[in-house]
């Protein structure tokens, strides 16, 4: 017991200032995949919750620069609803949007900006809090498969720390493991396999369009 624990300590001081520059790092997974798990959960709730028709009162699609000289867009909304004869106004769109840059923000900016009333989901414990698109989307599945990239790549530096020497699970065996993480992720991030865009969640009680050609 007491050489397992000498075994151990030595470990942990060899890699010690290793674990400080890797911290950032290491912090990135925790927080990428709890983002991953918490809007996966909190999705997962929506599908209880009731539909309410919402009026939609303004859409903008906005572009946000970085300091690197790139940027992103995002999608913007404000919409109305009533339940018990009392208004309501939301601005969430997904649990999750936002969360990276893989969304087709244009495609869903034109079905919101083109829609007069839409179907919101309304949560039955607190009015207030209304959702367009329930379920898993392609930003949460994005996050995700990102996170456990991420993460199974740190896996290289620190899996080694509980290993013995005369191990039969050699540094090998996690290389070829974290190698086929990441072909698989990477597949599944440039295919259409994984894809559930916004837009085709979103359900449309009256069209801008048919008000248009009806006036």
């Amino acid at each position: 017991m007491a050489e397992k624990r000498i075994w151990f300590l030595t470990k942990i001081k060899g890699y010690g200032c290793i674990g400080l520059f890797f911290l950032p790092f290491i912090l990135v997974g925790i927080w990428t995949l709890f983002y991953s798990l918490i809007n996966i959960y909190n999705s997962q709730k929506t599908e209880g919750w009731n539909k309410v028709p919402a009026t939609v009162e303004h859409v903008q699609l906005e572009y946000n620069s970085d300091s690197d000289g790139g940027g992103t867009y995002e999608v913007h909304i404000g919409y109305k609803y009533v339940i018990n004869n009392k208004r309501y106004f939301g601005n969430k769109i997904a649990f999750g949007y936002g969360g990276n840059d893989t969304e087709g923000h244009s495609s869903l900016f034109n079905k919101l900006e083109n829609s007069k009333k839409i179907t919101v989901f309304v949560d039955p414990k607190d009015n207030s809090n209304a959702i367009i698109i329930r379920g898993i989307n392609n930003s949460i599945i994005g996050v995700l498969i990102f996170s456990i990239m991420w993460n199974s790549l740190l896996s290289i530096f620190f899996i080694p720390l509980f290993m013995k020497e005369d191990s039969k699970f050699t540094f090998k065996y996690v290389l070829i493991s974290v190698m086929i993480i990441w072909i698989i992720g990477i597949s599944l991030l440039v295919s259409d396999s994984i894809k559930i865009p916004f837009e085709d969640k979103i359900e449309v009680i009256e069209s801008k369009k048919v008000i248009e050609a009806a006036g």
